[in-house]
């Protein structure tokens, strides 16, 4: 049985989803390794700006779904998101909270319908999140029946910016939308914000 989530984005080529779909690249990363140890897993990791198998192979190993450890993280990139939201929009959002607390995250956690991607550093500390939801429109009078994976949260650790993490967390959503067969995927952002 597939994996719940692993990465996949349409910018690495098949070889290389296949490492993050197995989840070989999480599991065992010296196995992932040496199965793509060939020329033309080389060959795309320099595409890619690696200069080895190692980066790679943790490049997927970073991309998880949200765990219950996770939760005290997600809480204070939360309040970081919502102090950004209060000096653009003061009308709008509240000097003090978060759109979500740990009371509503937890139900999350198993939620199918409301999937969270995580992006972690080495020690598997957040380092970055998508919260992502399906939205199923069927049977609507302007609509077509289609499914759409809505980016309701979306935020980078200011310590990794710039460092292409939100690029890859976005593919990792992108990547989802694809395999769950959405026919896209949408995610607002306020004037405001810059980063």
């Amino acid at each position: 049985e597939e994996p719940a989530m692993r990465l996949r984005t349409s910018s690495i080529p098949l070889m290389l989803e296949y490492v993050a779909k197995s989840g070989m690249g999480q599991e065992d990363p010296q196995a992932a390794a040496d199965i793509l140890g060939h020329e033309d897993y080389l060959f795309e990791a320099r595409r890619y700006g690696l200069d080895s198998r190692e980066p790679l192979v943790s490049y997927f190993a970073r991309f998880r779904t949200i765990a219950p450890e996770d939760i005290p993280k997600l809480l204070e990139l939360l309040t970081g998101i919502c102090r950004l939201h209060q000096q653009g929009r003061p009308d709008l959002f509240r000097q003090v909270g978060t759109k979500y607390n740990a009371e509503a995250l937890r139900p999350l956690l198993s939620d199918p319908s409301r999937p969270i991607l995580v992006a972690a550093d080495e020690e598997d500390a957040v380092r970055g999140y998508v919260f992502g939801q399906y939205q199923v429109h069927q049977g609507e009078t302007a609509l077509n029946d289609l499914t759409t994976l809505y980016i309701d949260d979306f935020c980078v650790d200011e310590a990794c910016r710039g460092q292409g993490v939100g690029t890859r967390l976005y593919e990792a959503a992108e990547a989802l939308a694809r395999e769950h067969g959405c026919y896209n995927l949408t995610l607002d952002v306020w004037a405001f914000n810059e980063s």
